[in-house]
């Protein structure tokens, strides 16, 4: 499937929660698993980034960052019970602020600040009937799970960036080059 890019509408819309089990959404749950699989650097994909209005996401996490879900996972419904109080910008190996980037926003990062821990409730598929669990995520798996979370209510990394008042880039070709948040703007045809 085609990821959608801003300034998609979709994008800036708050997702519909799945209500039931039926073939769309089995469906949707294989376009997600295949769209994010031959993706070369994503490591979550929201429904609305290929175009469908749910409240489902799909992480695919190295097995390290959270032992307890498998690398591929998806999230129905999902909702976060309890943030953190202490926030951060993720660290690189080099102890270097991580950027996050985005499917959707091709080419931009920016350091963002985000609680390190989140207690979650999802729902999964159980012999075909959703079913609820619970989970909790830090540090790396926490900041993807945020960053897709936000996807549904409309809400992309670039705005908590903006309100953060952090740095923003822009790769050009494998270069990262300091830009504005009018350069921002300009990039995507002066819609966000």
């Amino acid at each position: 499937m085609k990821i959608v890019t801003v300034p998609h509408q979709i994008l800036r819309q708050q997702a519909q929660p799945v209500a039931s089990v039926n073939r769309q959404l089995q469906r949707l749950l294989t376009d997600l698993q295949a769209t994010l699989t031959h993706s070369e650097i994503g490591v979550g994909l929201a429904a609305p980034q290929i175009g469908s209005n749910l409240r489902i996401f799909a992480l695919n996490l190295p097995k390290e960052s959270n032992k307890e879900i498998p690398e591929y996972h998806y999230f129905i419904n999902p909702l976060i019970t309890k943030y953190d109080q202490k926030t951060a910008f993720g660290t690189d190996p080099k102890g270097q602020p991580d950027l996050e980037g985005c499917l959707s926003i091709p080419r931009i990062y920016a350091a963002v600040r985000r609680p390190v821990s989140i207690d979650v409730t999802y729902q999964t598929l159980e012999n075909g009937s959703l079913t609820t669990k619970k989970q909790h995520f830090q540090d790396f798996s926490a900041r993807v799970f945020q960053h897709e979370y936000d996807h549904l209510d409309g809400r992309l990394f670039t705005d908590l960036a903006l309100e953060q008042h952090t740095q923003l880039y822009l790769d050009t070709d494998d270069q990262l080059e300091k830009i504005t948040p009018a350069e921002l703007f300009k990039i995507f045809g002066g819609e966000f």
